[in-house]
């Protein structure tokens, strides 16, 4: 619309210096309150000094908002005294499709009601000014009437009901049925006058809203008007009709007079309330106002809120993080990393946020600073989260934790599995108590071929491991080696998991380092209690793993950015191989179950021979009563009050080998890491091959530096090192080729560890050509070292410099000889001299 016609609209306006005055249509005005402009890109601004709103104003004029702003096409502005430029009609602007008179009782016209073919709206009546008719758009002081007035006179006095709808299109909808009906100019989005409801005094009164809030809004004011002077008033919501849907929609849907009528006798009186109530806060939400206050205040009042609606514990502190738990789609239980996402969902869950407007309350979502003020207080006031058990607990007190939820004294929260019961168990366990008990823990393993009675002492081991988690702060990894595969190790690791955890993680070993460190991260995340490992084929060397084991913590970038996350390592963590390979770091961090079916083909064993064919369903079923013997174990240890044994130690992991070894010996259970000295054989046979690997270098180069790529050709000849390479370095060595970087890395790991009687160790000595220089030492050296003088017996180094080769033939004597500020010596290929500073 231009600024032209809107300006039609107002006949009494008057030019001022900044656009134009004219009476507000919107109230009693007497002094011009309005003032219009339009700026420079078009659009135009309504002011009302005396207050209104400028939407009401638009109303009253039959106008939009976005009348108020210019298509591309439309003139600049036209301000007082310059000429105005002709507009487009108002026909080329909308085209009306439909005209609706309001009449009084006698049939005279009073205004009327266009609509465009963009379904707006447009109110109008006649006027004669300067003895010419013309349309007047401001319909201000003309008496308002329902729609079909006469019609509905009429019709009252038949007794016939009154259908009341919110459009004159719906009113013509009803009337092609034969009904009487009527609505109110502009429905929903007009006020409902008192006078309308007197004209609808003793009238059977049936609406029918729109599908939408205004519709039934409006339909629950006028019923709440009309109930003091109708006959009668039902409201009828009709059924499956579209958002924003009305009569004639449901009637285009295939509605019918039949039904509807079938749907009014069905509905009761209207009951105010019964259509559309006005959201009030229940008493059960924290009502939170947001205006004028600073976020301090808010954001506090948003944490005793959370603080508040926290029992039972939803929300809960860990490593300085706010997380929460929940349950999968298929019943596991995880800890999750609470965000500004679901930090919102539970404000928005517990909370109203509120703002007081003229138009009354207004409702906000929770803002987003209050989400991350609430994320980011140093006082939060949630419980430390320890980690989730779907398995009883031993308090540090000797109690059991057996209550479903979160415990205090422990920091676990306990989510037993659906339908999970424990026998009760013993205070004070008699010797009959305690050897019934063996008996069920070992019926478990009846059907594995333990190699030793190490191997089933440290099984029952593996299975109290868990149970004891709350009083052992660091617990070493569980090997589960077989000789071949269909023995059965993974079912054992799965079978000690399911008794003593419930959810458990079964995953495979990652391949390099970065992949252990991602996989760590990921799998103690999850918050599972037991993680297995499953069929390792490789040596088992990572130094991210051995780190964990000896960690209460682990801490990790997370995934995307340079943050860094801390998490408690609180699981069980177990690996299973046929004939596992470990290194020094990791076996000395472990202890070994072996089984070994002693026969070529363990998969083709006759289960049905078994006593317990189903070994998983039978385990499960008796979950029970074995975890109740498992602490019957305990409780006996502890009732005797805690006597320590003299069990075998185990660096790093005291606690554990004494805890655990003191209750099998106390139950008489023999042989707890009886095979120890097994492991670690194994995992000596590493230190066999570095210590050949290195006394090779020393008959190849002496105690010469050399870098990783002056060794490489000798790494692939059977001149060199063929036959006595680490199986570190031979992964990088495939055929002629060799990847200098990886052998770098292992030599790397090696750097300064002793191997066999003569103590050969690796030694950074400096760089050449911006290589690492490598150089062999031992204990029984000779003096022709390469010495590059007394920096301690490990350890590298200060660092160096590359010079000029020395011309002098003074300075060259066997290839080492005292330089003058430093330790001279022949390069390592021989072609110059160089000098470490």
């Amino acid at each position: 619309m231009t600024y032209e016609q809107i300006l039609e609209r107002l006949p009494d306006r008057k030019s001022t210096s900044n656009g134009w005055q004219a009476k507000c249509p919107a109230h009693d005005d007497r002094k011009a309150s309005l003032c219009i402009h339009q700026e420079q890109d078009g659009k135009v601004l309504m002011k009302c000094q005396a207050g209104c709103e400028t939407k009401d104003i638009l109303a009253v004029l039959g106008l939009t908002w976005s009348d108020l702003f210019p298509e591309k096409s439309q003139s600049a502005p036209s301000q007082p005294g310059q000429r105005k430029k002709r507009g487009r009609s108002f026909a080329a602007d909308r085209r009306v499709v439909a005209t609706y008179d309001y009449v009084n009782e006698d049939g005279e016209l009073l205004y009327q009601v266009q609509r465009t073919d963009a379904k707006e709206f447009i109110q109008r009546r006649r006027v004669i000014r300067d003895n010419v008719a013309k349309w007047d758009y401001n319909i201000k002081g003309v008496t308002r009437v329902l729609y079909r007035l006469p019609q509905i006179r009429s019709a009252i006095a038949e007794g016939r009901p009154i259908y009341l709808v919110e459009g004159e299109k719906d009113v013509h909808t009803l009337e092609s049925w034969g009904l009487a009906a009527t609505t109110n100019s502009g429905g929903a989005m007009s006020k409902w006058l008192d006078s309308f409801s007197r004209t609808l005094a003793g009238a059977d009164v049936i609406i029918l809203p729109d599908n939408d809030t205004p519709g039934k809004k409006h339909a629950e004011d006028v019923g709440r008007s009309l109930q003091a002077t109708a006959g009668r008033v039902r409201v009828v919501c009709l059924p499956d009709l579209k958002e924003h849907g009305d009569v004639t929609d449901w009637a285009a849907a295939g509605g019918t007079l039949e039904k509807l009528i079938a749907l009014q006798e069905a509905v009761p009186d209207f009951r105010p309330g019964s259509v559309h109530q006005e959201y009030v806060t229940p008493d059960d939400i924290v009502r939170i106002d947001i205006k004028n206050q600073p976020l301090r205040l808010t954001g506090q009042a948003a944490i005793n809120a959370l603080r508040a609606k926290n029992i039972p514990p939803y929300l809960f502190l860990q490593h300085g993080s706010v997380v929460r738990f929940r349950e999968t789609e298929t019943g596991i239980p995880l800890i999750e990393q609470v965000g500004d996402a679901i930090m919102t969902a539970r404000l928005a869950d517990i909370c109203d946020f509120t703002s007081d407007t003229n138009d009354g309350v207004r409702y906000h979502n929770p803002p987003r600073e209050v989400v991350r003020y609430a994320l980011s207080s140093d006082s939060l006031p949630f419980p430390k989260l320890v980690g989730v058990t779907e398995s009883p607990l031993l308090r540090p007190d000797g109690t059991i934790l057996q209550k479903p939820g979160y415990d205090p004294e422990t920091g676990y929260l306990y989510k037993p599995a659906e339908g999970f019961e424990m026998p009760e168990v013993p205070l004070n366990p008699t010797k009959e108590q305690i050897e019934d008990a063996i008996d069920l823990v070992k019926e478990v393993f009846c059907d594995f071929p333990f190699v030793d009675e190490a191997s089933r002492a440290n099984t029952i081991a593996l299975m109290l491991t868990p149970l004891l988690k709350t009083i052992i702060p660091k617990i070493p990894l569980a090997l589960i080696d077989a000789t071949k595969w269909g023995t059965g190790k993974s079912l054992l690791a799965e079978v000690c998991a399911t008794i003593s955890a419930g959810a458990y993680s079964l995953t495979t070993a990652p391949l390099d380092a970065e992949e252990w460190r991602k996989k760590i991260t990921s799998l103690l995340a999850d918050g599972k209690p037991y993680i297995i490992l499953d069929n390792i084929k490789r040596v088992l060397e990572s130094e991210s793993l051995a780190a964990l084991l000896t960690s209460t913590t682990w801490t990790d970038r997370v995934l995307g950015n340079s943050q860094t996350t801390s998490i408690t390592n609180n699981a069980v963590w177990v690996v299973t191989g046929n004939n596992l390979q470990t290194n020094g770091e990791i076996a000395r961090r472990s202890y070994l179950v072996q089984i070994d079916a002693q026969i070529s083909a363990p998969h083709e064993r006759d289960v049905s021979k078994f006593r317990h064919p189903d070994l998983m369903q039978w385990v499960t079923c008796n979950r029970g009563p074995i975890l109740a013997a498992l602490f019957t174990l305990i409780r006996a240890w502890i009732s005797a009050r805690r006597p320590l044994f003299d069990t075998p130690k185990m660096g790093s992991f005291e606690t554990w080998a004494k805890t655990i070894g003191s209750i099998l010996a106390f139950v008489e259970i023999a042989e707890f890491l009886g095979n120890k000295d097994v492991l670690m054989s194994d995992a000596d046979a590493e230190s066999v091959q570095w210590e050949a690997f290195l006394a090779r270098w020393v008959e190849l180069y002496e105690h010469y530096p050399k870098t990783v790529v002056q060794i490489k050709d000798a790494l692939t000849s059977s001149d060199g090192f063929e036959g006595v390479l680490p199986e570190t370095i031979s992964y990088a060595v495939k055929g002629d080729s060799v990847n200098t970087s990886k052998v770098g890395k292992a030599l790397k790991a090696k750097e300064g560890t002793r191997f066999g009687r003569s103590c050969y160790r690796l030694r950074r000595v400096g760089e050449y050509k911006r290589a690492v220089l490598w150089r062999v030492d031992c204990d029984d050296q000779g003096s022709n070292s390469g010495d590059l003088g007394d920096h301690g017996e490990v350890g590298p180094v200060p660092p160096t410099r590359e010079i000029e080769p020395q011309q002098d033939s003074t300075h060259a004597c066997n290839g080492v000889v005292q330089g003058h500020q430093g330790h001279q010596v022949a390069s390592p290929d021989g072609s110059r001299d160089w000098v470490e500073v």
